[in-house]
């Protein structure tokens, strides 16, 4: 692939696929503008429905242009081909074919019709799909070899509407994705999904959808089979745009994925639940809409920051890093709660955080240039008569920096020994059930205590854990309940082998059809595991969790479970007794669970002061396992310094670029021992950094960024 070690600055820019773009006469002015504030890549959409008005009438000119403009002023273009949110090749659908008689609209309810001046047409009626092929193939062609070219994007933040579609094209293609899972045997399909109530289908023309778990609605197998299928189909739209590229990319240029922001948070509802991972499957660099205002103020950079890392970690290759594919640019008026990210230093400190987790690219959302309808005056970076902004001015300053440190960063990487697991059947069976909102809380909270011990981390599923199972010594599993036995024995030989497996209470509880077990963990699990759990109930009001020299964590209105030990020895105990947090040997590694969810406790805690006594016990078993922190931080007792380790070509042995983000309002002193080194200088200064161990003060949201060099290379 081509410029594998480049860094990116740019912005979303005409044309666009919604709304009106500004007279092209502008563009140049634009562009100029563009390349004077120190950006090198441009961002703009394929809208299919403007340029191809009547079916086989092509009018380019608008793109022509921008292509033309950014190779006269030395810019690369990401081109957006495939689509954008629920449609082929833009936001909406040319006219010509939703005129077309015959051509099936999509069906958000069974036969309801849609009414008005758009009309979003099913994704699986063969007209428009063809069409679609066409267009992407020519348009994939045309641009292909147009020196300004610099990468493509397969789709701008692909999901489905609401539930999915429910015409007769959409439902015909669902029942063949059961015929084949069920080797067309409407006798498999009929125990899979009688667990609620005894299904008889005859004949899997009969069979129906489920869309969601509950005591009238049905079990979890037809509504896990519907979210299955819906999610292959989303992958099938991506895979027909990378198959589009692979036939039109004679320079082999790299391709990514907007993912919506969504993905990585609770509220994945809003993009019919994408996933991160598996929409950056199929691309070469994974990218997401890496937005910044979700979770309240104290939350937010812990929370960007596993963002970033859930992005980050669905690349085949570590090294690749992320690329931050969209990203507020300016004033966003719906969050008044939230205005503060406005401020100079939050947006510049959102900047840093992006690089040290990893991002190799700082595209925004939007230069400008949208001057009908809606998002005309919302998230701009210039002016809207398109001078430059103060925060234009600003963005310039801090993302010039980040372009200068292409020789530090490049080549770097973030190598994280430990992971944290998104497993796959609990994921889907908790959207199922309406329960994902608290799943995710827990994945947060795990990521967060490591977060507050300055270890990197990853998120990964099961195929990503298998893919990378080399590079974790630890594996922290929050709230896994549904499982499959395949993936059961991979953790067990994980542990067998020397990692590090560190549970709850609630793992392993369930298959991944729902099947209870009736003690846990199940499918054997429990030699490893060294205990075993037959019930949990609610902690007595003065129950509290105990480590000595830490403040008690009190466990009111949490669940908790009796560790019945079976070989494991008991790291904690309740104050009423029994075992909160046990520890077994079982082959060359260590399986850890506590018995009630410290991951809940972490991520609903607006403070984590008092829960020292959790942190430390993840601390010393992070340890024990050989996974610590590169950096050392004393007196940092509110946790608002985020900090970042990249390792040149993902080795820690080698160069280290350590990033230290003061994310508060307030003024920070502590000290901070930095890895060994040979020489280090403090880049943003350029001072000489002679000893490891630094008293260091910070202005507010001030980032500070050492250069640690040790000599040693491949």
């Amino acid at each position: 692939m081509s410029d594998t070690h480049e860094l990116y600055f740019g912005a979303a820019y005409c044309p666009y696929a919604k709304s009106g773009d500004i007279s092209p006469e502008y563009f140049e002015r634009d562009i100029a503008a563009m390349k004077k504030l120190g950006m090198n890549i441009i961002r703009p959409f394929v809208a299919w429905d403007r340029i191809e008005r009547e079916e086989g009438v092509y009018d380019y000119g608008k793109l022509d242009l921008v292509f033309d403009l950014a190779e006269k002023y030395g810019m690369k273009i990401l081109l957006n081909l495939g689509g954008t949110l629920t449609a082929w090749g833009g936001m909406y659908p040319p006219r010509y074919i939703v005129r077309r008689a015959g051509v099936q609209e999509l069906e958000l309810k069974p036969g309801e019709k849609q009414f008005g001046p758009t009309h979003h047409l099913c994704m699986d009626d063969p007209y428009y799909f063809e069409r679609a092929k066409i267009f992407l193939d020519l348009t994939a062609k045309r641009y292909c070899a147009h020196p300004a070219l610099g990468a493509w994007s397969l789709w701008n933040e692909p999901f489905y509407h609401g539930d999915g579609c429910f015409c007769p094209l959409t439902m015909a293609r669902f029942r063949d994705f059961l015929r084949e899972k069920y080797d067309n045997d409407i006798a498999k399909l009929n125990e899979k999904w009688g667990t609620e109530f005894p299904v008889d289908y005859l004949d899997f023309d009969e069979a129906e959808p489920g869309v969601y778990v509950s005591f009238s609605g049905g079990g979890y197998g037809p509504c896990l089979d519907y979210l299955k299928f819906n999610r292959s189909r989303v992958a099938g739209w991506l895979k027909v745009v990378r198959d589009a590229i692979d036939r039109n990319n004679p320079r082999g240029l790299r391709v990514t994925v907007n993912v919506a922001v969504t993905a990585a948070y609770r509220t994945s509802w809003q993009h019919g639940h994408a996933s991160m991972f598996d929409q950056n499957s199929l691309v070469d660099i994974p990218g997401y809409s890496a937005y910044t205002f979700y979770g309240m103020m104290e939350e937010a950079p812990y929370l960007t920051a596993a963002a970033n890392a859930w992005c980050r970690s669905a690349g085949k290759d570590p090294k690749t890093g992320f690329w931050a594919v969209e990203g507020e640019a300016g004033q966003i008026s719906y969050f008044p709660d939230r205005q503060d990210r406005g401020e100079r230093g939050w947006r510049i400190a959102s900047n840093w955080q992006l690089a040290a987790n990893g991002a190799k690219m700082l595209m925004f959302w939007k230069f400008g240039g949208r001057v009908t309808d809606l998002q005309t005056d919302q998230y701009n970076l210039m002016a809207l008569d398109g001078s430059v902004t103060e925060r234009a001015e600003l963005l310039s300053a801090s993302c010039r920096a980040f372009l200068g440190l292409k020789d530090v960063i490049a080549d770097s990487c973030v190598h994280a020994e430990a992971a944290v697991l998104l497993a796959s059947d609990t994921e889907l069976a908790r959207i199922c059930d309406k329960t994902y909102k608290e799943y995710v809380d827990a994945c947060h909270g795990a990521f967060r205590i490591l977060n507050e011990l300055h270890i990197e981390c990853d998120f990964v599923n099961e195929r990503l854990f298998r893919e990378k199972r080399g590079r974790y010594k630890v594996l922290i599993a929050p709230e896994s309940i549904f499982l499959n036995g395949k993936f059961a024995e991979e953790l067990k030989r994980f542990v067998a082998d020397g990692g590090t497996l560190i549970t709850d209470y609630r793992f392993a509880q369930k298959r991944e059809d729902s099947f209870q077990f009736q003690t846990m963990p199940g499918f054997g699990l429990q030699e490893a595991a060294g205990i075993s759990i037959n019930d949990f109930t609610y902690a007595e009001r003065d129950e509290v969790f105990a480590v000595a020299d830490y403040p008690a964590v009190p466990l009111k209105d949490l669940f908790r479970a009796q560790l019945r030990l079976n070989g494991a020895s008991s790291l904690a105990d309740y104050v009423h007794g029994g075992c909160a947090l046990s520890v077994h040997g079982y082959g060359k590694g260590k399986y850890v669970c506590w018995g009630f969810s410290p991951f809940q406790i972490f991520r609903a805690a607006k403070s984590t002061e008092q829960l020292g006594g959790i942190r430390e016990m993840f601390r010393k078993v992070c340890a024990e396992a050989g996974v610590v922190s590169a950096l050392e931080v004393a007196g940092d007792e509110n946790f608002q310094l985020q900090t970042g380790v990249l390792c040149r070509d993902d080795d820690p042995a080698f160069d280290k670029v350590c990033f230290l983000i003061n994310f508060c309002d307030r003024e920070l002193a502590c000290r901070v021992k930095l890895p060994p080194f040979s020489s280090c200088r403090e880049v943003l200064s350029g001072n000489k950094i002679a000893e490891n161990e630094l008293d260091l003060a910070f202005r507010p949201y001030e980032t500070k960024i050492f250069d640690c060099r040790t000599g040693k290379s491949r």
